[in-house]
């Protein structure tokens, strides 16, 4: 007898595993399918050098809403939010740049490349914080 499933996701990143849980939790029989060998998606941890790990872009998990962690219970299978330390980034003729968590930081950063895309960044984080409340609404 062939398994029957209601619906087929292609893709078991978080999204994609997200999706998942939603509809089996609503009683539809889901099948995932992943064409690597690790789920997750941006989610996931991998070794870029031998004994080095590093997220592959975890750092999108931020924008995980907390009502998702809450309702599927991530925090019971282990699930946490680390915060991430400075990111730097080394740029050609030895230069770096640095990604701060603080905003200010940040947009100073990018004034040293570009004065003004610096002050570009912070009109662009001001505007963006008055729509998040809207955002997360949606």
């Amino acid at each position: 007898m062939k398994p029957h499933y209601d619906a087929i996701i292609v893709g078991g990143g978080h999204n994609g595993l997200t999706c998942g849980a939603y509809l089996s939790r609503a009683g539809v029989k889901v099948l995932v399918v992943e064409r690597r060998d690790v789920i997750g998606g941006a989610a996931v941890t991998g070794e870029i050098a031998p004994g080095y790990r590093s997220s592959m872009a975890s750092y999108y998990q931020g924008l995980l809403q907390p009502k998702v962690i809450l309702d599927l219970e991530l925090q019971k299978y282990g699930f946490e939010v680390l915060p991430a330390h400075p990111t730097v980034f080394a740029l050609e003729g030895g230069r770096t740049f640095t990604m701060w968590d603080d905003p200010e930081k940040f947009a100073a950063e990018i004034g040293r490349l570009s004065n003004s895309d610096g002050q570009a960044y912070a009109r662009y984080r001001a505007h963006m914080q008055k729509i998040a409340p809207f955002m997360k609404q949606t």
